[in-house]
């Protein structure tokens, strides 16, 4: 395979450095501070794609974060659902309610806060994946 060219390997470094969360291939070579010493709120809304933050988003984020050890607290709100969906049928499930914080607890492992806690000072950065929740 070719070798990349100087000038390409300085735009990628640019755009690398410009980007919320680095790709663990780029950041591994173009990160000008270790991941290491990052810290990283991530978000989340409950758990599930139709009624809160999409799993396997929230949980690859989750992942490469951990794999560049960067320190990652998750929150979320303390509040009920505004609706709860059946993700077997897509249909809202009446008369079902759900805590948000509660949900969101599942995606990573019960280590979550409530948002309220929130200082955005003690933070490097914020992820919010995605979802409808």
């Amino acid at each position: 395979p070719r070798k990349p060219r100087a000038a390409t390997l300085s735009r990628l470094a640019a755009i690398s450095s410009m980007l919320p969360i680095p790709c663990s291939s780029a950041s591994a070579v173009f990160s000008p501070t270790p991941l290491a010493m990052k810290k990283v709120a991530v978000i989340l809304s409950g758990c599930g794609v139709f009624d809160g933050a999409e799993i396997h988003e929230a949980v690859i984020s989750l992942l490469a974060l951990a794999r560049q050890g960067v320190a990652v607290q998750c929150f979320a709100p303390n509040v009920a659902q505004l609706h709860v969906i059946n993700h077997l049928t897509g249909e809202v499930s009446e008369g079902e309610s759900r805590n948000v914080l509660v949900e969101a607890a599942r995606i990573c492992r019960g280590q979550i806060r409530d948002v309220a806690e929130l200082d955005a000072r003690d933070y490097d950065a914020l992820l919010v994946p995605g979802g409808f929740g």
